[in-house]
């Protein structure tokens, strides 16, 4: 691990005083109010808390709108936390059939948890190991 990627860990485990249990990249494809508009970002777990911690991006149309004096939601670092305790169901979508298989589209882990009004669902493809993300969370 390069030392500023290591150091950034040791930094975030300081700040949220547990030691992160297991941490992935991730591309965000469904979030309450986050509407048809995916992001990536970093997807990491403690004892007791799910992070997915989204940094600023830069693109043509947000250099447009900065140039005209608006900001965009996505310049600003946000963390969404989500509370182990309140967590109902962690699983893993496979797509099937051939074509699935010939383009190795990732796994999807949907997290299903308890949220003003209803069912909260995030659901994230992962650059690494679903099952042991998964196996992480539900080990609480």
């Amino acid at each position: 691990m390069p030392l500023e990627e290591h150091e950034f860990w040791k930094k975030r485990e300081a700040e949220l005083g547990l030691p992160i249990l297991a941490r992935n990249l991730a591309h965000l494809m469904e979030y309450p109010g986050q509407g048809n508009n995916p992001h990536w970002g970093l997807l990491y777990v403690t004892a007791k808390t799910l992070y997915f911690h989204m940094f600023p991006r830069e693109g043509f149309m947000i250099t447009l709108m900065r140039a005209s004096g608006r900001r965009s939601r996505q310049d600003e670092e946000t963390i969404t936390e989500i509370p182990l305790s309140i967590l109902r169901d962690v699983t893993i979508n496979r797509r099937e059939g051939w074509l699935a298989r010939l383009f190795a589209e990732p796994e999807t882990l949907v997290i299903r948890y308890d949220a003003v009004g209803g069912e909260g669902i995030l659901r994230l493809q992962l650059e690494g190991d679903a099952a042991e993300m998964k196996r992480v969370i539900g080990a609480r």
